[in-house]
């Protein structure tokens, strides 16, 4: 903690009353109560000092509001007022000892108090929010500032210095010499409870929420929008800016703009890249008009200072004739449109300052979006891949630094959680001053920070990061969470401190590298399916580059773990719980992948290793999921919202599908039975006819012996929730779905959606009867899309079930299962029977096992699954097929000259999307494909003229390939292009001869789908490109 200095103060007053005899004399303050006392203060202040205290009854204690205070001087008087009132009883009406709050004149002036210091506050950086305390004499403490938010926060300060100091009906006051003010002049959220938290937040000193306003366009033409004027009047009187935010300028679907002018839509391929994202466009001036008749809506509302536009959030272009003309990317289009319609706006409201939101989508051309925006227009930076980061990367790179050091407005979006997509428990001290401190020092202007869905769940992060915007060099890591500890009211701060540090280091370690979000939400389990071999130092295990590493962090799990239970504070224990879950998971699926990525048959002896190894990870995942939901519960009941639900089940999926991948070896999970498994879905059109309807769902297989079952419905996605009333299990002769006996039911009223509510139903089954059939039965109410606005429709999710695990129910050991032939054939290499010419497609990559099946299907062709990289694997194929790996650290450099090798000595390959040699992974043959060169969001490509390879495809045409995107190519000086990409009528394919092989570079996302990027058929045109590339490239056989 930095040196406090005791401050000089010269004051001149009149002689306080002789009520202040009853004050009794001050005693002095030592360093170490000095620096108890400050524990209680978030953030600490930048210079204090308490020399001296002054213990006497709370109803001695007067407050003094200066005359003709502002409102919010007066909320500052009240914050002082409450906390006597709570703690003492007393009104705070007379006394003894005054503490006089207001804002002083330009002389220093408060009342009859002036303060001759006060002009040092001119000087100080965010001036408008600095304050001082001073004591004046022994009985007298002044709280002042330039401006009514000063004050504020000087109150503030005071109230966390008397908090912890009332007894017995007395209360001890600090004659405190304080003089303070913020890093950043932003200190704030959006999303989550943001918006209605005002009081939490600001009494973090946190002065900012960013919110959505409601725009729309009338039948009449006129834009429209609406910003709750309750929120910014009781953010305002907390000191706190509510900024009104237009969403994504790709994203106003909703808003009717386009069917009340359908010409605003952009044309052209990269104008819709989704039915979500709509390029408008804005050649046409009715598109800045809309912008500025929504602006000037805003600005007309009282109080309205700023606003803030977000840019579209992805790449999207017009290509009508004008926008093409002018050959400017669509987020500066953008960028222009909304400064013109800003400045339209202020002939209404002049003073009212517009910030402009760059996005993943602008990425590209942030540079060019800050040259159009000048200097009285503020950028803040946002990328859903590089502010949404947990890594221990810095995150404002050097365009954006140079931009705020040459004295630009500059603000970050910045997630303060594990993950956007994920609602995990995480107190990390060193993750929020490594952020908090580089935005400081790379003289940012504002944070507006994400933590959804609740703050509660986040109160270690959320206050670390008012701390540390406020005060960065201020406080380290261990004397912050000791301070929150304390005002926490733990029972050992300082192994509350020694707890944070601990697990906040081997969480960052755990998220950083991607867990749960995203290598949960498929990569991991496909590791384990495709029996890949995980690189240490890459993908989820990137902050673990060593054996060593990993265990590290498993002790240092344990270590929490001990701190947490001698603590015996719930949060903290589940906290733990979940963390050391998720560690443990990936230390024992490091095991496991080391032992399926083996070119041995394993003996009986190592799959029982195995076995042990798959319960351990089981067992992990329980933990982790029980750990989840209590932190949960702790922190605030029903809290977690839809997003915790999602965590919950792709843990449990994790552990479902990583079984799954085991199952060839002969082990199973023995915690299967407790899994969570979806057992059906509702969907718009269940309730186009009625919206009350009953679904029935056969549930046998996941029914296993008498005990207790829990369901829940969980929404997915669509304006709409989900209503339900009851859930019922029932039986039917098996093999029939009628007539249903229920055995079991659960009666009250649930509603799933963003922020669901009581939506688990509990359902106990006393006896289990392995010759009937099971079935869920639910009654529920969801709503009619089709009459619905655009941006209101949509009602879809899934109901769970799963089966309780008892308490202290030991995990039974399992007896070995047959390992599946199929498993076995994995070790010796494929094998070709059926004729023709032999080609493998190696396995773990997108689209392989699609491919696989298509060319299976082909005459002429013995196509065969090829598991494992190396010669001996190899030697029987002619052709062989590899597609971006799921895990890119697997195709090495090995690999690759394996593959090289494979040509030169007469093979054929075809490498897909960015196995061409993008994205970091090995160029295989430059003289063919010198490299990737870009990702390309377009379907669609064109053959420019005849080959082999495009034999059946008419030439010129726009042809149809499964993905969203591809990847355009360099050509080498052996290479003949095959196929172009239409948007960017750049190489898409390439070809050509080395040694005695050929090899086919090709940037499609062959068969792999839209929607979720699994596997899926060709389309006509790529199956046919597909299928002439392999011949082609087995010629020379």
């Amino acid at each position: 903690m930095q040196r406090r200095t005791a401050l000089s103060l010269v004051v001149s007053s009149l002689v306080w009353s002789a009520a202040a005899q009853n004050v009794p004399a001050p005693v002095p303050v030592s360093g170490p109560e000095q620096a108890q006392w400050l524990n209680w203060v978030i953030p600490l202040p930048k210079q204090i000092a308490i020399g001296s205290k002054v213990e006497l009854p709370a109803s001695e204690v007067k407050v003094t509001l200066r005359q003709n205070a502002g409102d919010v001087e007066q909320s500052a008087a009240a914050e002082v007022l409450s906390l006597l009132k709570a703690k003492a009883g007393v009104d705070g009406s007379k006394g003894g000892f005054e503490i006089l709050i207001g804002a002083c004149d330009a002389q220093g002036k408060v009342a009859d108090v002036t303060v001759a210091d006060a002009a040092q506050l001119t000087k100080l950086p965010n001036a408008e929010q600095a304050y001082l305390i001073r004591p004046v004499g022994e009985n007298r403490l002044v709280l002042t500032a330039l401006d009514e938010r000063g004050v504020y926060y000087a109150a503030l300060t005071l109230c966390q210095l008397l908090e912890s100091k009332f007894a017995d009906g007395k209360v001890t006051i600090p004659l405190a010499a304080v003089m303070d003010w913020p890093d950043l002049a932003e200190r704030g959220l959006w999303g989550g409870n943001a918006p209605t938290d005002t009081e939490w937040m600001s009494a973090h000193k946190l002065n900012l929420a960013e919110v959505h306003c409601q725009p729309s366009v009338a039948p009449d033409g006129n834009g429209h929008a609406v910003f709750k004027q309750e929120l910014i009047e009781a953010g305002r009187l907390h000191a706190l800016k509510m900024v009104p935010i237009i969403h994504h300028l790709d994203q106003l679907e909703g808003t009717d703009i386009f069917r009340v002018f359908p010409d605003l839509r952009g044309v052209g391929p990269k104008a819709r890249l989704s039915d979500s994202l709509q390029s408008i466009c804005y050649s046409k001036p009715q598109s800045a008009k809309l912008l500025g008749q929504w602006m000037t809506e805003l600005a007309q509302q009282p109080h309205v200072t700023d606003l803030c536009v977000w840019l579209s959030e992805d790449p999207g272009q017009c290509a009508c004739e004008q926008c093409a003309a002018a050959k400017t990317p669509q987020h500066v289009l953008e960028a222009k449109a909304c400064i013109a319609a800003w400045r339209e706006a202020c002939k209404v409201n002049p003073g009212m300052k517009l910030r402009l939101l760059l996005t993943q989508g602008t990425y590209a051309v942030n540079d060019q979006v800050l040259a159009a925006a000048p200097p009285e227009v503020n950028i803040s930076y946002y990328d859903g891949g590089r502010t949404y980061d947990s890594s221990r990367d810095p995150m404002i790179y050097p365009l954006l630094e140079n931009f705020a050091k040459g004295g630009r407005w500059l603000g970050v979006y910045p997630q303060l959680i594990s993950a956007w997509r994920v609602v995990c428990p995480w107190s990390a001290p060193q993750f929020v001053k490594y952020r908090m401190t580089e935005f400081v020092d790379k003289k940012l202007t504002n944070l507006c920070g994400y933590a959804t869905p609740n703050n509660r769940l986040y109160d270690f992060t959320v206050t670390a990061a008012a701390e540390w915007s406020w005060n960065a060099h201020g406080r380290d890591e261990r004397q912050f969470a000791t301070a929150w500890a304390t005002r926490r009211g733990l029972s050992d701060p300082a192994k509350a401190a020694e707890w944070a540090l601990t697990l906040g280091d081997v969480g960052w370690d755990v998220y950083g590298s991607g867990v749960p979000y995203p290598h949960f939400f498929g990569n991991a389990a496909r590791m384990i399916h495709d029996r890949a071999k995980p690189v240490l130092g890459k993908g989820m295990y990137r902050y673990f580059d060593s054996e060593a590493k990993l265990e590290a962090g498993v002790q240092a799990c344990q270590k929490a773990a001990g701190l947490a239970a001698e603590l015996n504070f719930p949060e903290i224990t589940a906290e733990t719980q979940v963390i050391r879950g998720y560690m443990t998971m990936i230390s024992e699926m490091y095991r496991i992948a080391g032992f399926v990525s083996r070119t041995t048959l394993p003996s009986d002896a190592e799959r029982m290793e195995l076995q042990r190894m798959l319960t351990a990870f089981a067992t992990a995942g329980a933990q982790t999921s029980a750990g989840l939901s209590a932190w949960a519960d702790a922190c605030l009941a029903g809290s977690g919202g839809s997003r915790l639900g999602d965590t919950l089940d792709i843990t449990d999926k994790t552990v479902a599908a990583v079984s799954d991948a085991l199952a060839p070896f002969g082990v199973r999970n023995p915690l299967f039975p407790f899994l969570v498994k979806q057992i059906g879905t509702w969907q718009d059109r269940d309730f186009e006819e009625k919206q009350a309807i009953t679904k029935t769902w056969e549930v046998t297989q996941s029914v296993l012996g008498p005990g207790t079952y829990q369901v829940r419905p969980v929404y997915t996605k669509g304006w709409n929730g989900l209503n339900t009333g009851r859930v019922a299990l029932a039986t039917a002769p098996k093999g029939q779905s009628e007539p249903l006996t229920v055995v079991a039911e659960d009666k009250h009223t649930a509603f799933s959606g963003a922020q669901p509510k009581d939506d688990l139903y509990t359902l106990q089954l006393p006896a289990y009867d392995e010759n009937l059939g099971y079935f869920i039965v639910a009654d529920i109410n969801g709503t009619k899309s089709s009459d619905k606005p655009e941006n209101r429709r949509g009602c879809n999710g899934i109901f769970n079930l799963w089966k309780v695990r008892p308490p202290g129910e030991a995990v039974q050991d399992l007896p070995l299962l047959p390992m599946s032939d199929a498993e076995k054939s994995r070790y010796a290499g494929p094998t070709f029977a059926k004729g023709g010419l032999r080609v493998g497609v190696i396995q773990g990559g997108y689209g392989a096992e699609a491919m696989l099946r298509f060319l299976q299907g082909k005459d002429g062709l013995d196509t065969q699954p090829v598991f494992l990289a190396g010669a001996q694997y190899f030697k029987t194929c002619q052709v062989l097929i590899l597609a971006q790996p799921y895990a890119p650290e697997t195709f090495t450099p090995q690999v690759a000259t394996l593959l090289t090798q494979f040509v030169q000595n007469g093979g054929g390959v075809i490498t897909t999307h960015n196995s061409v040699g993008f994205k970091g992974l090995p160029v295989l043959l430059p003289e063919i494909c010198a490299k990737g060169v870009n990702n390309v969001r377009d379907g669609t490509f064109k053959v420019p003229g005849d080959h082999p390879i495009t034999k059946g495809l008419p030439q010129g045409q726009a042809l149809k390939e499964s993905y969203y995107d591809y990847i355009t190519l360099q050509p080498g000086p052996a290479a003949t292009v095959v196929a172009q990409g239409v948007a960017a009528g750049e190489p898409v394919v390439v070809c050509g001869a080395a040694g005695k092989g050929r090899y086919v570079a090709c940037g499609l996302g062959v068969c792999i789908n839209v929607g979720d990027d699994k596997d899926c058929a060709p389309t006509p045109d790529e199956g046919t490109l597909l299928e002439n590339a392999v011949r082609w490239a087995g010629e020379s056989h």
